[in-house]
Parts: C-alpha cells; sequence; structure tokens
C-alpha cells in the first residue's frame, strides 16, 4: 500500500470497483489519473460494463468480475467504490467493511433508515472509512454558504431549496425508476442530493414532514414531483421542492436568517441584506477537489471525509418518511437518535 519516495512512504491505494455505469467510469477516471491510486479490479453485472472498463482502465479479462463477491475476494485491495444503484448499496458496502476495506459510497447510503442507521453505527465504531458522493459537499459555493452560516451569530428563521429537470424524460424506463433499484425515483435520485445539502449547510435537524407527490403508478412508489413541508428542531419549518417534469435543470436554496437571506446554488452564493443590498461572496472554484482527491486525502490525515455516512443517513430518514407521508396523508415524524 506504500512506496518509497525521496526516503518519504507514499501510500499508494489499490481500488476495486463496483459497478462500472457512467459515474463508476467518471469514478475510475479520477481513480486512473490519480499519481497515487491504481484501479486493480472492476465488478458489474454487464458483459458491455466489464468491457469498457477493461479498455478504459487498460484492465486484463482477468480483472474483470460479473459478481462483487468475485472481485473482493480474488483482489489485493484497500478500498472499494461502490456505484450500483441505490438498493443494492446496503449489501455491497457491508461486504466492503466485513473485508476490511475503506469505501467511496455513491449517494445515498442504502434507501432503508434502519439499514443506513446500521452502518452509521458500524462504521464510527470501526477504523475504516466511509465516504458518500455527494459531490455538493466539494463545492465552492456550498462550502462558502455553510461557513457563512456556521460563522453568523443569527438564526435561522426559514429555509426552502428547489431541484427541477426533465428527470421522467431522461431516466423514464432505467433502474433510477425501478422502485426494487432506485427506492423510488426523482425525490430519491436528484432530489437526496438537495435534501442532503439542505442539511449540510445549514445544519438543521429535521423531526417531522409532510409531503405530496404525484405518483405515477398504481403501487405509489415512482413519483415524478414532490412537495415537502418539513418542521427542524426548535419549531423552524421548511420547504423542499422536487421535479423530475421540467424542461431544464433548475437548483435554488435559500435560507433565511435574523438578519439576511442567504441564496446559493451550485454556481454562486447571493448574500442579501435587511435593507434588499446584494453581494457575492468570492468563491475560488479552482479548490473543488473531485471525489477521489478528497477521499485520498481524507484517507491520508484519518480525518473524516466531506460526507459522511451519517449525512447520507439523514437524507434518507428524511426522504423515506417523506414518500410514507406522501402514501399515508399524513405528517410522518424523523427519528435520528441513536440506535
Amino acid at each position: 500500500m506504500s512506496s518509497q519516495n525521496n526516503g518519504e512512504v507514499t501510500p499508494e491505494y489499490r481500488f476495486g470497483i463496483v459497478g462500472h455505469g457512467w459515474l463508476g467510469g467518471v469514478i475510475g477516471g479520477q481513480i486512473r489519473d490519480h499519481e497515487r491510486t491504481t484501479v486493480v479490479g472492476v465488478a458489474d453485472v454487464a458483459a458491455e460494463a466489464r468491457r469498457r472498463a477493461g479498455e478504459k482502465l487498460a484492465l486484463s479479462a482477468g480483472a474483470l468480475y460479473e459478481s462483487y463477491e468475485e472481485l473482493l475476494a480474488a483482489e489485493e485491495l484497500d478500498a472499494v467504490v461502490v456505484s450500483t444503484p441505490h438498493a443494492l448499496h446496503y449489501e455491497q458496502v457491508t461486504a466492503g467493511l466485513d473485508a476490511g476495506l475503506d469505501v467511496l459510497c455513491e449517494k445515498p447510503l442504502c434507501v432503508d433508515p434502519a439499514k443506513a442507521r446500521e452502518l452509521v453505527d458500524r462504521v464510527e465504531a470501526s477504523d475504516r472509512t466511509v465516504m458518500l458522493g455527494y459531490q455538493r459537499h466539494l463545492n465552492g459555493a456550498y462550502r462558502t454558504a455553510r461557513r457563512r452560516l456556521a460563522e453568523s451569530s443569527d438564526d435561522v428563521v426559514y429555509v426552502d431549496a428547489e431541484i427541477s429537470q426533465p428527470y421522467m424524460e431522461l431516466f423514464g424506463g432505467t433502474w433510477r425508476t425501478n422502485p426494487d433499484l432506485s427506492g423510488g425515483s426523482v425525490t430519491y435520485d436528484t432530489g437526496n442530493h438537495l435534501i442532503d445539502g439542505l442539511l449540510w449547510t445549514t445544519g438543521l435537524e429535521p423531526v417531522s414532514v409532510s409531503a405530496e407527490m404525484t405518483f405515477e403508478d398504481d403501487d405509489e412508489r415512482v413519483e415524478s414531483d414532490a412537495a415537502l413541508c418539513v418542521t427542524f428542531e426548535g419549531g423552524l419549518t421548511g420547504t423542499v421542492a422536487v421535479s423530475g417534469r421540467t424542461p431544464r435543470f433548475t437548483e435554488r436554496i435559500r435560507v433565511w436568517t435574523d438578519s439576511e437571506e442567504i441564496r446559493f446554488d451550485e454556481d454562486e452564493v447571493v448574500v442579501v441584506d435587511a435593507d434588499g443590498d446584494e453581494w457575492r461572496p468570492h468563491l475560488d472554484r479552482g479548490d473543488d477537489p473531485n471525489k477521489i482527491e478528497a477521499f485520498v486525502d481524507a484517507l491520508d490525515a484519518g480525518e473524516e471525509p466531506p460526507a459522511t455516512a451519517r449525512d447520507s443517513f439523514r437524507a434518507v430518514a428524511l426522504t423515506a418518511a417523506a414518500y410514507e407521508s406522501a402514501r399515508t396523508g399524513r405528517r410522518v415524524d424523523i427519528d435520528l437518535d441513536p440506535a
């Protein structure tokens, strides 16, 4: 796992990738291009995905596996990337931890809050690092907004968040709209990024949610739109809106404090004072690491990664409660207490 470089020990991390779809391919490229990481094996159930992985990552046929169990058993690894449909994450992250590996898992951690809580407890009691692929934690605008809120002595008085895209047009008929694989639809996918981003930047803890969804199926598992009214600790309320039927992608979070409004997305932060005057804090976008850079930095330093299992548990708990509320027509409590 390490090499000598001018008398200094330089860690070299050997990765396995579970799931070489679009995201797995992106992360595989980041590992390939990082000077101290390498991909030694890939697992994917699809033969074409394995072929692409071998070609892109210069892997022999012997390093390409149909199952993640084969990959973990055969290769000498330091870490594993889990980039598969959401409902598979729990068993694959668990298998990685059982093998003594650090894990980079695409969001969400899983789609069952009880299982997410179990993983949080296990990770926090271990010496393993588990990072979630919530890229807004690496984004300069989101980090700037989070820092301003953390440094403010003002109380947050209201929040709203919105994200939309032509999700049903883009992903209808794929695993993302198969609830057995995705957990739901747009709210558990794109919407989970927004929910996590809101909770992470503000530090707010949700305690209950009332939600309405436009379901596309009789079983009420696949939704194209969602409107959430969330109550947070201290009695603060806020709203989250997710749409999968708009003609283009939009994203916005607004946080009001006692003295100002902070409005942000992935590209900018706008601060508006009580008189309506606006200013935009400087964002040094050159500081935004990619996922592998951030993961390796955390491993090198032995520190908590930018997006943790607990971060994802909070987002999963709120998301799952929203689905329950939309199906039952009642407000649903959210339990974030330790197991």
